[in-house]
């Protein structure tokens, strides 16, 4: 079996040459990066990197989607395929995951994964020309076999950091977030899923969307709420495919239970607990938001909530 990682960067580097560390392995055939002609030096350490580390690097200017769909077409035929990104520290998890050979496997935690024949996603159209929802389109375009609520990496506190490293001046941030506002409509969210009193906040992205061509895999429930629901109701207990059970990590937003309950007729909640019988469940807060936690391990649980600047309102 041959195996190929591919993913995009821009921008990244401080973070770029300890996630290359993270994820090497000998048994990837390629690790195909695309750079999107970035300013500063992050190309230069990748070049750097290729050879002691396999690298493919590769430059196109490019949306994260696109740069993706631009990255997997160079992985090897018939090879089992995930996308990464550089801004991520992961851990042995991937690379035990990617062994498993399993077609159509996400991967969610701290970080979401898709693992997939390089085939199932090129023949079913690659991925869309999108900077905000792409995975989330493509999983629900391609559909999931399997699910592990798995932690397989952690992301590099830059949320929030993020557009400064992509544009630098003031009019270049407002396009890029106007760009991504919109690609979260274009790539399947729903008017209706987003809080009341921001439809207003919202309103102009949505139509803008509307006109671009929005991109819907499931009537009448948006695509990121979807992979949610393909995600429980695919899910296995990574303990059974030999995973540590202190790796075994989840968090769904209370609202989106709620809204995938009412469209789908499924409680999630329930079937977790169901399929996970050791889970163990937590409600947690942050500024706005409030959380379900399913989790093993009291280390993870307090890193996210650390990550996002949370409290435990009560456990379960």
């Amino acid at each position: 079996m041959k195996y190929c990682l591919y993913g995009t960067v821009y921008n990244n580097a401080n973070y770029v040459r300890d996630s290359i560390k993270s994820f090497f392995s000998p048994i990837y055939d390629k690790i195909v990066i695309v750079d999107s002609f970035s300013t500063d030096g992050t190309y230069e350490i990748l070049k750097e990197m290729e050879k002691e580390y396999n690298l493919t690097i590769l430059r196109y200017k490019s949306s994260r989607g696109k740069g993706m769909d631009y990255a997997i077409r160079y992985c090897p035929d018939g090879s089992i395929t995930a996308y990464i990104h550089l801004d991520v520290i992961y851990n042995k998890n991937l690379e035990k995951a990617m062994e498993l050979n399993i077609d159509k496997l996400s991967i969610s935690g701290f970080q979401p994964i898709f693992i997939a024949y390089k085939e199932t996603i090129v023949e079913k159209g690659g991925w869309k020309d999108l900077n905000a929802g792409e995975d989330s389109e493509l999983v629900t375009r391609i559909g999931v076999n399997t699910f592990f609520p798995l932690v397989v990496g952690y992301n590099s506190k830059v949320i929030g950091l993020r557009e400064g490293r992509y544009a630098s001046s003031k009019i270049g941030k407002l396009k890029r977030i106007w760009r991504i506002q919109t690609d979260h409509f274009r790539a399947g969210n729903n008017l209706d899923e987003v809080r009341l009193r921001r439809i207003p906040i919202y309103l102009p992205f949505y139509i803008s969307a509307l006109l671009k061509g929005r991109y819907m895999n499931q009537k009448g429930i948006g695509n990121r709420l979807y992979s949610i629901y393909l995600f429980i109701t695919n899910l296995k207990d990574p303990t059974d495919f030999g995973f540590n059970r202190n790796d075994m990590f989840f968090s769904m937003l209370l609202r989106d239970l709620a809204i995938i309950k009412r469209k789908m007729k499924v409680d999630l909640n329930s079937e977790f607990c169901h399929k996970i019988p050791y889970v163990k469940k937590a409600l947690s807060k942050s500024r706005h938001n409030f959380f379900r936690l399913y989790y093993y391990s009291e280390d993870l649980m307090k890193k996210f909530l650390d990550f996002n600047n949370a409290e435990i309102v009560k456990y379960e």
